[in-house]
């Protein structure tokens, strides 16, 4: 399709709709197959020349709609057909922008959908164990620190005669550096995490988009699930990728649970991962890493059965998305309060459920 004229602002919107949404038809003539890379190539020279002419018009050769009009009378009509033209290339290079810019997005999925992208959660551990992460250990420390400043008498007296080893305090570190490392799409395995937790839950064999509105569907709260991240960073993402592997029985259950009763599975699992966190920051899983020899599996038994609390909570008082700030609430304080209870009634259920025959499709309770 060549543009010869100037691009008109109605038109520019039909043709983009066009090509976006091929599958929508128009009452408009019809519109040929644009080719950008094509157009791209064949304005390139034109993109050379048109900065040149912007250069001799001035800044003003590009003013906003208001001041057009002023323009058009101070210009003489030479000035003024330069412009126009100008104007109208302008306007054909963004247009060729922005068919490059989709492109280069379908191309991106194109190279997705060809590939095998799912991660193991060993694989994911050891991407992260084996980046240097200096500055985020750095906040590290100084999070487990300002954490300590917070403790009571008896709790610091307690720890003076801690037997905590360096190997506990170096995955500590770690962990809690977890957090201040922000999603980014650019980095090929944070995109794996993202696509393994999306086709696991939803049981989709097809990869999918680093953006679009599907991760609503598990429970994001938009488009891009880097924006529910702040506080947890891809800790948050690890532990959720935890749960899928280590249960994704109980996980599908859950997931289940939030379509009938309506809470945003994803955020909730982050805010379980805050929860957790603080428990590690005040000092409260001593006794779990002490019992399992790991501040990450103490960690990921407390998140697990705080998971699985949530949802017999939510289950069985009929629970709708008005409750979740109290059903936090709650929950964060028998986590405080009762956490060896809570994880001895994961495990029971998890044990009972694997030696028990049963055609129940849902999570037995067993309490």
């Amino acid at each position: 399709m060549n543009r010869t004229e100037p691009v008109n602002e109605d038109e520019l919107h039909l043709v983009i709709d066009d090509e976006i949404l091929p599958q929508q038809q128009t009452t408009t003539a019809a519109v040929d197959t644009f080719d950008w890379e094509e157009e791209l190539k064949k304005h390139r020279d034109n993109n050379a020349h048109l900065s040149k002419e912007f250069e001799q018009l001035g800044e003003e050769v590009r003013p906003s709609n208001d001041e057009i009009v002023v323009m058009d009378e101070e210009l003489s009509d030479e000035d003024r057909l330069a412009y126009e033209r100008a104007k109208a290339q302008w306007d054909s290079v963004q247009l060729l922008r922005e068919h490059q810019h989709y492109g280069e997005e379908s191309s991106k999925v194109t190279e997705i959908d060809n590939r095998e992208v799912n991660i193991s959660f060993d694989e994911a551990m050891k991407y992260f164990k084996s980046l240097n992460l200096g500055q985020e250990n750095d906040l590290a420390k100084e999070q487990l620190n300002t954490s300590s400043d917070g403790k009571s008498l008896f709790q610091k007296l307690f720890s003076c005669f801690s037997t905590e080893s360096d190997e506990v305090q170096t995955e500590k570190i770690f962990l809690v550096a977890l957090t201040n490392i922000p999603l980014s799409h650019e980095i090929e395995e944070h995109d794996r995490i993202l696509f393994t937790l999306y086709k696991k839950i939803t049981g989709d064999k097809q990869n999918c988009p680093s953006v679009g509105p599907h991760w609503e569907a598990i429970g994001f709260q938009g488009n891009d699930p880097k924006t529910d991240l702040r506080g947890v960073g891809m800790l948050g993402l690890i532990q959720l990728l935890f749960f899928v592997y280590s249960d994704e029985r109980t996980l599908r259950d859950i997931y289940a649970l939030s379509h009938t009763q309506n809470f945003p599975m994803a955020v909730v699992s982050l805010n379980i991962t805050q929860i957790v966190l603080r428990l590690l920051l005040d000092g409260k899983l001593a006794r779990s890493i002490s019992k399992y020899g790991s501040v990450f599996d103490a960690l990921n038994i407390a998140y697990s059965s705080l998971f699985y609390q949530f949802y017999l909570t939510w289950k069985r008082g009929q629970k709708n998305i008005t409750d979740f700030d109290a059903v936090k609430k709650n929950l964060t304080a028998d986590a405080n309060k009762m956490l060896p209870t809570l994880i001895q009634d994961y495990s029971n259920m998890v044990v009972k459920r694997e030696t028990i025959p049963t055609e129940k499709k849902e999570v037995i309770e067993f309490k």
